[in-house]
């Protein structure tokens, strides 16, 4: 018997080589690289089935030039497709599972088109990828948990999408992630306590979604961790103190939840801090002091709580502060003149608790603030004569025992803000 490739004609031996490497085209194209699909032929039926012939830029989509030469496509020097940067351009339907295919992407970047239907699970098996951007699509289904099985991934965003369901526990097997956004979503469920296993994370945001219940300790564990939002979601239960060690955290964020019990003083070792939200949940206790250890801090809102006590004078140490909001609580007592050390506050709300006393002489030091709130408290007395020396542009203090000095100097500061709403003058 002669060999079997003496005998055979051109066309059957082209016919193997197609089923070998699974080409779509004649056998004279070249032979797309070993070990994975052929990339042009599943970027072709992603073409197709994502809508092409009507994207924005299809430059060189679905013909014979070189892969890396189709926009938006990366190919590196074998041919192998290495990153798909599709973002803003159109695309549509529902994304194809053979996508998962493609097993030497590193970057997939589909954010902003007009995308349907689930992510497929097909899309754990890219093993090498790196970045996958899916946001501001309408999406739907869950979460795949086979994505947890993208141990390169550094960069997940699925945000604004209409995915629903609860976050899968096998994300926090991504131990190389360092940006997890699933934000803008219909998540619900707990927060899964795996994420606290994520070393590497620096950047976690989930607001927007209806998760309940507590706040995993465990995210005490995330040491790189500089950015933590929580707000707008469904979260009951106390603040865990291990939030205590995130030494690299500068932004905190759990503001429009239902968290209970007191603020843990731990946050005062939080020294990079430069944004505290914990705006309407159902906080109670008094304002740890330690708060006034957080010197970086720009931005502090405690407003619309059950906080009682009074205000602590350390918080007056805070001289990068731009923002401080108490306002829509139970607190008590004198306001602390220390507060007119915060050279740099622009914005001072304390309306709508059980103040009382004068508003300190010192707040006539506060030569950047623009936006005073004092109303609906105890407050009595005169207004401040070296309040005149502040550029208030706003300035609310109805529904207090507080009176305006009649002499014309005080009268034509007050004539200067802007909007001003309290016109009681001293007798």
């Amino acid at each position: 018997m002669k060999p079997i490739g003496r005998t055979m004609s051109r066309r059957p031996r082209c016919a193997l080589a197609l089923a070998i490497v699974a080409l779509a085209s004649g056998c004279g194209d070249p032979v797309e690289p070993p070990g994975e699909a052929a990339p042009r032929h599943v970027l072709t039926l992603v073409y197709h089935a994502m809508g092409g012939p009507r994207w924005d830029n299809r430059d060189n989509w679905a013909t014979d030039a070189p892969l890396d030469t189709w926009y938006g496509v990366t190919a590196d020097s074998e041919g192998k497709v290495t990153g798909l940067e599709l973002g803003r351009n159109g695309l549509t339907s529902s994304i194809p599972r053979e996508l998962g295919n493609l097993t030497s992407l590193l970057t997939v970047d589909f954010e902003y088109n007009g995308l349907i239907g689930a992510i497929p699970p097909e899309l754990g098996n890219l093993h090498n990828l790196e970045y996958l951007n899916l946001g501001l699509n309408g999406l739907t289904g869950t979460i795949p948990p086979e994505l947890g099985n993208l141990r390169n991934l550094e960069y997940l965003r699925l945000v604004r999408t209409s995915l629903a369901g609860a976050i899968p526990p096998e994300l926090g097997k991504l131990q190389n992630l360092e940006y997890l956004r699933l934000n803008a979503n219909r998540l619900t469920g707990r927060i899964p306590p795996e994420l606290g296993n994520l070393d590497n994370l620096e950047h976690l945001d989930l607001r927007q979604n209806e998760l309940t219940g507590r706040i995993p300790p465990g995210l005490g564990n995330l040491d790189n961790l500089e950015h933590l939002d929580l707000r707008q979601n469904q979260l009951t239960g106390p603040m865990p103190p291990e939030l205590g060690n995130l030494q690299n955290l500068e932004y905190l964020d759990f503001r429009v939840n239902d968290l209970t019990g007191p603020i843990p003083p731990e946050l005062g070792n939080l020294q990079s801090l430069k944004f505290l939200g914990l705006f309407a949940n159902d906080l109670a206790g008094p304002i740890p002091p330690e708060l006034g250890n957080l010197r970086n801090l720009g931005f502090m809102s405690l407003a619309a709580n059950r906080l009682s006590g009074s205000i602590p004078p350390g918080l007056g140490s805070l001289r990068s502060l731009d923002t401080l909001g108490l306002g829509s609580n139970q607190l008590s007592g004198s306001i602390p003149p220390e507060l007119g050390n915060l050279q740099s506050l622009r914005v001072l709300s304390l309306s709508d608790n059980l103040l009382s006393g004068p508003i300190p002489p010192e707040f006539g030091n506060l030569k950047n603030l623009s936006h005073l709130s004092v109303d609906i408290n105890e407050l009595s007395g005169p207004l401040p004569r070296e309040l005149t020396g502040v550029p208030l542009h706003a300035f609310y203090w109805n529904r207090t025992g507080l009176c305006a000095p009649a002499d014309e100097e005080f009268q034509q500061w007050l004539a200067s803000i802007g909007e001003q709403v309290g016109h009681r003058n001293c007798r």
